[in-house]
């Protein structure tokens, strides 16, 4: 998201990459299991 939506934008962005990263250990984790 665009800076020019200010705070709202950072935080979104934040989550954004918090989810990606937690998705991605889920995944690994699956497949250490697997």
């Amino acid at each position: 998201m665009p800076a020019r939506y200010g705070p709202i934008g950072t935080v979104w962005s934040r989550f954004y990459r918090w989810r990606q990263a937690a998705v991605v250990s889920v995944m690994g984790v699956e497949l250490i299991r697997a």
